[in-house]
């Protein structure tokens, strides 16, 4: 499997797409050919990645690895190593938004977000931990695991692990299972399984599961509940009521 951060080594050339972190996208968007006409390898896939997944630690401590095992015969690697090094913090700069960074606007692919965005409105962001984004209104964000995100009106968030949404205007949210919500005014949330979600109006979600907690000032019904740890507030009515759902 391909992991941030990919790149296709030949003899003369350290290759790697601001698009995407996959060694068979590289080699596409490049046309490199696997084997010339005497079946000499060309390339080597080669993956460098920080500890734990974590952007945020220092380029010499990230471990480097050769992803192939048929080799050609000019690759030394601690000498293709050193190329790759050499040109990794391009790559960061590229894919990452470090802690006290702040970019105005992303329409592209990005890895992490660690510091402060203005807007996500394109691209594909696989995780935001840390800092603030202030608006999402387009493009994908895999995971949410910390930091704030202040307003969702479009685009999709694929998870919600951690860190605090303060709005949901639009858009769609495919699961929520950490963290903290403040207020969902429209949009789609498809499934909520942890976390806290403190105020919510609408139809949505169809199923709250896991040790979720909502409070609801619409028209959701008990019935989402799917498990004893799920809590449901209803504020909707002059009287608060409690409900606590049923495993199912």
């Amino acid at each position: 499997m391909c992991r941030p951060a990919s790149f296709v080594v030949t003899k003369d050339r350290v290759y790697w797409s601001k698009s995407r972190d996959s060694h068979e996208d590289i080699i596409r968007e490049n046309d490199l050919k696997e084997s010339n006409i005497r079946s000499e390898i060309q390339f080597v896939r080669v993956e460098i990645c920080p500890p734990d997944g974590d952007f945020r630690k220092p380029l010499d401590e990230w471990n480097y690895h050769t992803d192939q095992d048929l080799l050609p015969d000019w690759y030394v690697e601690s000498e293709e190593e050193k190329r790759v090094r050499d040109i990794l913090p391009e790559w960061l700069k590229a894919k990452v938004v470090l802690a006290e960074q702040t970019v105005t606007e992303i329409r592209k692919p990005m890895v992490a977000i660690y510091g402060t965005v203005e807007s996500i409105r394109g691209g594909t962001v696989e995780y935001i931990d840390g800092g603030t984004v202030k608006y999402i209104d387009g493009g994908t964000v895999k995971s949410i695991r910390g930091g704030t995100v202040e307003y969702i009106d479009g685009g999709t968030v694929e998870y919600i692990r951690g860190g605090t949404v303060e709005s949901i205007h639009g858009g769609t949210v495919e699961y929520i299972g950490g963290g903290t919500v403040k207020s969902i005014h429209g949009g789609t949330v498809k499934s909520i399984d942890g976390g806290t979600v403190e105020y919510i109006r609408g139809q949505f979600p169809s199923r709250v599961t896991g040790n979720a907690t909502i409070i609801n000032y619409g028209s959701l019904t008990p019935d989402i509940l799917k498990s004893s740890k799920a809590v449901m507030i209803d504020r909707s009515q002059d009287t608060v009521v409690c409900y606590v759902g049923k495993d199912i």
